[in-house]
């Protein structure tokens, strides 16, 4: 059961009959689903989490039969490991002190567990495993100063692999007794990444890889034959990640924020449960995505027109999620990053008669510009050889090739609103 967190009953022959034990999970209440089953039993007792029970080797497959079906009305968020966090603590709560309070609420057991806390956005110094065969992980970290010893029984295989400057652990507070010293130490429950939503870091990070997707389309109109919209549903989601195991694509950065608040509220783990089988991924470059026939959510929209061809034509299953909010997005990342601005025209006013000299950040304050949007134009116009660029140091000098500047098509624009207008179109088929 702990392997697969399903509820299991195990059993062994007495004669003619087979006594089972059985261990349940949080949402199958498992005494009252052997009371449906009474007829086919001989005795039974228990609670919601544990029973016993005494059947007739005959009417085995009867009750098995009866009683996953039973089984099926679980709530598929109930099938993750789940972790519930008693409190978040500060640094300064991670002391002996704190530890031999929690030691007068002993003993620890069915009705009193151990209490759980979480210490978020910690820095982590060194880890290494330990064991005999390295099952385990010793490792330090670092919050407001203070380092804290952290030992992890769990063999968390993902935290290893990965390169995470910051995390949040949720864990056991102890004392460990060695040589005559008592130090704190975290016993690790488990382990994820720390996120940065506040919005400058995030949105910074966003437009710096944006670029990176953005291509031009020269289609006139599109169309999709073989994907699945339908409207936001938080349950489809739910069996999405836990049933289907497959790949979920997000464009706004706003998605990052809604997904991972829905998955700490599954499970504290983001990638024990969900990371690492049913993956998401910000900014797809969608041609360079080996889907292995994996099945495809689309959580909020692409922003490439060719993107929505490539998929359409792949043999996959392929689903899209439609809400109006989505598409407001869509719609406000449009106006940040293509022309129709008038600051922009003011720009590609002045670049038509003038050189504009300095730092980009010079250049987009003087001109009151998002530095993207400054950083688009440019690459837009001398791709089409428009200006000229020149370099020293930090700062850069842009001459006009042509006063036609201010004639050339928007690509970028005409791509996002084809994006829109199909979006738009579903959600009224839908």
């Amino acid at each position: 059961m702990e392997r697969f967190n399903r509820p299991t009953i195990l059993f062994y022959e007495e004669g003619e009959t087979l006594r089972g034990s059985g261990r349940s999970i949080r949402g199958f209440n498992l005494y009252d689903n052997l009371v449906e089953c009474k007829d086919l039993l001989v005795k039974y007792g228990g609670h919601e989490l544990a029973a016993g029970l005494t059947i007739e080797k005959s009417k085995l497959d009867d009750f098995r039969k009866r009683l996953n079906e039973l089984a099926k009305k679980i709530d598929c968020e109930y099938f993750a490991e789940r972790i519930d966090i008693d409190l978040e603590l500060d640094s300064d709560d991670l002391n002996i002190e704190t530890c031999e309070l929690l030691n007068m609420l002993e003993p620890f057991g069915m009705g009193n567990n151990q209490p759980i806390f979480c210490l978020m956005n910690a820095r982590v110094i060194s880890k290494r495993r330990i064991g005999n065969q390295g099952q385990y992980i010793k490792m330090l970290i670092e919050k407001d100063s203070k380092t804290l010893d952290c030992v992890d029984f769990i063999n968390n295989v993902e935290f290893m692999d990965r390169d995470w400057e910051y995390i949040d652990v949720a864990f056991n507070l102890n004392i460990n007794e060695w040589n005559n010293t008592r130090n704190v130490q975290l016993n690790i429950k488990d382990i994820k990444p720390s996120m940065d939503y506040s919005g400058s870091k995030l949105k910074e990070n966003y437009f710096r890889n944006i670029k990176e997707v953005l291509n031009f389309s020269d289609f006139p109109f599109i169309e999709t034959k073989n994907i699945n919209y339908l409207n936001y549903d938080l349950n489809f989601l739910k069996e999405f990640v836990y049933f289907k195991r497959g790949i979920i694509l997000l464009n706004d950065y706003n998605s990052i924020e809604e997904v991972d608040k829905f998955r700490q509220v599954m499970d504290f783990n983001l990638y024990k449960n969900f990371g690492l089988e049913s993956q998401f991924i910000l900014l797809p470059k969608i041609k360079e995505i080996d889907f292995k026939n994996n099945e495809v959510l689309i959580y909020d929209y692409l922003i490439n027109v060719d993107d929505y061809l490539y998929l359409d034509s792949l043999d996959v299953t392929v689903y899209h999620f439609l809400n109006e909010e989505f598409i407001s997005r869509l719609k406000n990342l449009k106006n940040m990053i293509t022309f129709d601005d008038k600051k922009a025209i003011k720009f590609l006013e002045d670049l038509m008669y003038n050189e504009v000299v300095g730092s980009l950040d010079d250049i987009a304050c003087k001109f009151d510009i998002n530095i993207f949007l400054l950083y688009r134009m440019i690459v837009y116009l001398k791709k089409i050889g428009a200006i000229r660029i020149f370099t020293k140091d930090d700062k850069i000098k842009i001459l006009p090739n042509s006063t036609e500047i201010l004639t050339i098509a928007d690509d970028l624009e005409d791509n996002f609103n084809k994006i829109i207008n199909l979006l738009e179109n579903k959600i009224r088929e839908v």
